[in-house]
């Protein structure tokens, strides 16, 4: 066999850039898909997220006497508890933080979610925890891996700034800060299908523009010129 030993060579290896996976919000074709196929009760929480921007906490801690006519009066969470007794309480918000809130939702969210005892929770059984189980299992059965329960609160807010809504009242809506990092992070993605819609306008508009451009050259180009003697 024959060694090498060359000891004044340096090999430099350069690695492909690792190139970050670009998120998108949920399409309405798969809102509707996950809604047309849960349980009522889960249709709910998925209305409750998707249209109202409510978090899975907030959903298990409302009740029917929180409704008034299509306002959702947001004031409460269901959190972890300190005691084996108690995994998870009601917990009242404290009416400074964002998270107290007020949301419109459609009439078809009111008439889905009925009528009861105005002490009577929506969401009666379980854990915030069932929520996020059972929607992870219905999601997987649909072959929707990549949308988690809080990305339905991603799609409630890629929408809303899609239609032309100020972004204050959507951080409102949705219980987030003045100005939050969090919200623009994680939950002002883009949706494919308006991106697609969004990028054909835009490009209509140049387009227009650069026609108006192009006429304007050629009515000038028609005139007579006076270059001076």
């Amino acid at each position: 066999s024959v060694a090498l030993y060359e000891p004044e060579i340096t090999f430099r290896i350069t690695l492909p850039q690792k190139q970050k996976k670009r998120s998108y919000a949920p399409s309405d074709n798969q809102i509707a898909m996950l809604y047309n196929a849960a349980p009522d009760w889960l249709k709910i929480c998925i209305a409750l997220a998707a249209f109202g921007s409510m978090r899975r906490g907030e959903i298990r801690a409302l009740k029917y006497g929180d409704i008034e006519g299509q306002i959702i009066h947001i004031h409460a969470d269901m959190v972890r508890g300190s005691s084996k007794d108690k995994p998870w309480v009601y917990k009242e918000m404290p009416k400074t933080q964002e998270s107290f809130r007020d949301v419109l939702v459609p009439k078809e969210v009111i008439d889905l979610i009925g009528t009861g005892v105005p002490d009577a929770f929506i969401v009666p059984d379980g854990t915030p925890n069932r929520i996020t189980d059972t929607f992870m299992h219905l999601r997987d059965s649909l072959g929707l891996k990549d949308i988690k329960f809080h990305t339905l609160r991603s799609y409630y807010c890629s929408v809303s700034l899609a239609l032309g809504i100020p972004t204050n009242y959507v951080e409102r809506a949705g219980g987030w800060a003045a100005g939050s990092q969090i919200m623009q992070r994680h939950y002002q993605r883009p949706i494919a299908e308006y991106e697609k819609e969004y990028a054909g306008q835009i490009a209509s508009h140049f387009a227009s523009m650069l026609d108006g451009m192009t006429q304007n050259m050629t009515q000038d180009s028609d005139k007579p010129h006076n270059y001076g003697e």
